[in-house]
Parts: C-alpha cells; sequence; structure tokens
C-alpha cells in the first residue's frame, strides 16, 4: 500500500486523486472507482493508524454507511451498540435513550474503508504527502513527495488529475497554496471561541460507567466524552477551552479537572494517559470548490460537533460529492464550483446551527446542570433534539444521474421528485468516460 519507490516520469495522468484515506477519503475514492474512475488515494500516514477522535456512529451516520453500501463490513468489526447518552455536571446525571448508534475504533473503521477502497479497484498509496498545485493542460497537478524506506532518500512525482477531491481534514494542508492564491482570506475563519479537541484511550474506568452509552461529562475548562470500543478499552474525546490547558499544564490534567468537578470522581489515570490533540475545531476554509478542485468532509470545514455528528457529516459530504465528482470528471464546467458550494452549504446549514447551539450550552455548566435538572422529570424533553441530529440529508435520496441534467438542481428549490423524475428521462448509470 505505499507508492512507487523510486522517482517517475515527468508525470503521471488519473481521472481523479484523492487525498487523504480517513472516512470521507475512502468512501469517495470507492464510489469513483465504481463509477469507473482511474482513482489514486494518497495518504500521508502509515495504515493502520492511531485515531482517537470520531469513534462514535450516529443512526444518522451507519445509514449514510447503508446508502454506500458499507454497513456490513462495519458491521463485521462487532461494534458496541449506543443507545443511551449519559450526560453529568457539577455531580448530577441524567440517562437518555437514543436512537441506537455504534462505538468502533478508528483505526479498525478506517482500515476496513481503506481495505474496500482497494476492493473497488482504488490504488493507495500510504505514507506519501500531497500539494495540490495550479491547473495546466485541463488537469489538476498534484506534487507528491514520499520518504524511500530502504534508505534515507526522498523521491518526488507529479500527478495530473481531471479532478482532484482533498479529504485530508482539519486544515486541508494539501490545498492550503492554491487556496490562499485565490482568496482574499487564506487562512479561512476560525472562530475566536473554538476549542481544542484531544483524545486517548484508556483500559479501564470506575465501574459507575458502563458500555452501550455515550458519557458525557461537562465542566467550567470543556467536556469529556467516554464510550466502550470492540476492544473493551474506552475512548476519550474532549474539547477544551484553549487557556484552561495552559493553566492546568495539559490535556490530561485538564481531562481529570472537568470529571472531578462533574461527578466527584477521580480520574487522575487521564493524567498520564496518551493523549493526541487536534487543531481548533470550529473552523472553514475560505473556498471548498476551486477549478477541478473539491473539498469534503472536515477539510471543507468543521463545527464543534455532538454525539457523533462529525463523523455522519464526513459519510453524507463524501456521498455527496463523489455523485457531483462524477459529473464534474466527465464535464468539467466552471459551474460546478458553485454546485459543490451550494450543496456544501446545504448540508451543514441545519447541521451547523444545532452545533453551534449546543457547543455554546456545553460552555455554561451552571446551565448543563439545570437541563439535568429538567430532563431528569421530562426525559422526552430531548427526544425532538436527538431526533433532529439523527435526521439524514435529503441530498442522499438525489441521483447521481440527476446532476448530470441540472446540475444546479441541489442548489436551488427544487424538490427530490422533480429530481428523480429527470433522473429517469436519462438512462444507464453515469460513469467516468
Amino acid at each position: 500500500m505505499i507508492g512507487p519507490l523510486a522517482d517517475g516520469h515527468e508525470h503521471q495522468t488519473r481521472d481523479v486523486v484523492v487525498i487523504g484515506a480517513g472516512v470521507t477519503g475512502s468512501i469517495v475514492a470507492r464510489e469513483l472507482a465504481r463509477a469507473g474512475c482511474d482513482v489514486l488515494l494518497v495518504e500521508r500516514k502509515a495504515f493502520p493508524r492511531r485515531k482517537v477522535c470520531g469513534c462514535c456512529l450516529s443512526a444518522r451516520a451507519i445509514r449514510g454507511l447503508e446508502t454506500a453500501g458499507l454497513a456490513d463490513v462495519v458491521r463485521d468489526l462487532h461494534p458496541i451498540e449506543l443507545d443511551r447518552l449519559s450526560l453529568r455536571a457539577a455531580r448530577r446525571s441524567v440517562e437518555l435513550p437514543m436512537p441506537a448508534g455504534w462505538a468502533v475504533s478508528r483505526s479498525a473503521l478506517d482500515l476496513t474503508l481503506l481495505q474496500a477502497a482497494e476492493s473497488a479497484g482504488v490504488e493507495v498509496w500510504t505514507e506519501v504527502a500531497a500539494t495540490v498545485g495550479e491547473c495546466a493542460d485541463d488537469r489538476r497537478m498534484v506534487s507528491l513527495v514520499w520518504e524511500d524506506p530502504a534508505a534515507p532518500v526522498v523521491h518526488s512525482e507529479r500527478v495530473a488529475a481531471r479532478l482532484v477531491v482533498a479529504a485530508d481534514g482539519l486544515g486541508h494542508p494539501s490545498t492550503r497554496h492554491v487556496i490562499a492564491l485565490s482568496s482574499n482570506h487564506p487562512e479561512g475563519e476560525v472562530s475566536a471561541h473554538s476549542r481544542l479537541g484531544g483524545g486517548c484511550e484508556v483500559s479501564q474506568v470506575p465501574a459507575s460507567f458502563v458500555g452501550g452509552a455515550i458519557h458525557m461529562l461537562v465542566g467550567r475548562d470543556g467536556y469529556v466524552g467516554l464510550t466502550q470500543l470492540e476492544s473493551g478499552t474506552w475512548n476519550v474525546a474532549a474539547a477544551f477551552d484553549r487557556t484552561a490547558i495552559k493553566q492546568r499544564g495539559g490535556l490530561g490534567q485538564t481531562a481529570a479537572n472537568v470529571v472531578l468537578e462533574a461527578t466527584g470522581e477521580s480520574f487522575d489515570f487521564l493524567i498520564d494517559a496518551d493523549w493526541s490533540g487536534t487543531p481548533l475545531l470550529t473552523q472553514a476554509p475560505a473556498q471548498v470548490a476551486l477549478e477541478r478542485l473539491f473539498l469534503a468532509g472536515d477539510a471543507a470545514g468543521y463545527v464543534e460537533p455532538f454525539t457523533g455528528e462529525g463523523m455522519a457529516g464526513a459519510i453524507e459530504s463524501a456521498l455527496v460529492v463523489s455523485r457531483l465528482a462524477i459529473n464534474a470528471v466527465n464535464d468539467w464546467r466552471s459551474e460546478w464550483i458553485e454546485s459543490w458550494t451550494g450543496l456544501h452549504r446545504r448540508l451543514i446549514r441545519q447541521r451547523a446551527w444545532l452545533c453551534r447551539g449546543l457547543a455554546q450550552l456545553l460552555r455554561r455548566p451552571w446551565a448543563v446542570s439545570a437541563s439535568i435538572d429538567l430532563l431528569r422529570h421530562w426525559p422526552g424533553l430531548a427526544a425532538p433534539l436527538l431526533r433532529s441530529l439523527n435526521a439524514s440529508s435529503d441530498l442522499l435520496n438525489v441521483p447521481a444521474m440527476a446532476l448530470a441534467t441540472h446540475p444546479d438542481a441541489l442548489t436551488q428549490r427544487v424538490t427530490t421528485t422533480d429530481v428523480r423524475t429527470s433522473a429517469r428521462r436519462s438512462e444507464g448509470r453515469i460513469r467516468c468516460q
């Protein structure tokens, strides 16, 4: 799964280069390969890789996997079923039923999806860094750099692609250069109140915490989520104020303080755990599309998530952008830039305000504590919110064929019935040509 070990010729050509082999990248690559595209998937890390955030798949995320035909391969990993949300703050607690989801380690999930992409015909290069360049002769150039594992030699190669999909996560490192050249705000937008994420895995937790639930603990410095994984270990994912991490002396100490404040229990084992941090959680690039380039998943923007919201968004982003990408590969037009910009905005608009509202609530432990007292008496009050968070995007019901006949249909108020009717007038499945 590693790229070539010698410098290539001037450049090679591909239908599509997908950058980033996370959930979004692997699904996009697989969808395009199944449509007949010659796809190269490039990932800068070795697989399987350690990743501690994104272990919760909500009911909405599972439906996305079912749409992609990938639910069964993930089910074979024996994920833990999640059907409860336990919320704790100021030593108060409430447990709420929620639509059933899964907890599964990211190392297992990401490797499984990557292998599914390979089985569909995707060529995978790992431990290769990608930088997106300019367009030339109806192609977008991508520079690839890797080290020879047998010798301390750095190799490079250029690839010319009919389309590039960047799905390389927060901060979109592969596309910073081209977006900086095309925007008056090259760094995009980062929320002034954005928190830093962090995560780790621990072997055990106090007996009061049981599997099958998402345990969310809220304090003044942030919040900590705990979920048991299929391996029996516990995933710990957190979001903290930047100033609190500095004052407490690190992610582990901050996490232990939040848990103590929320539950009264000592979690000192978190202090010495092997923590990994993330970039600032709430941010967006200046643009999500340029000529022959789409940004997808977290690379296209991210809002501080809640109970698996981020993973569901990544899967839905992959499914929608891949449908648009099939058309863009076959017949690139400048209108595709506006189309993906509008589609992405529609994908995240409703979710963004929900997540922002919840993030603001979680910044106020007194409000969380009051909400817990209220929900203990009337637990049904949380049901509409949980249903809304788990509602799939209506864009998943629109066939790829529709975009070939109505490239702007989904950015306008065209009903799903209208789009499906239009799609039925065309015969066959859209494929790379």
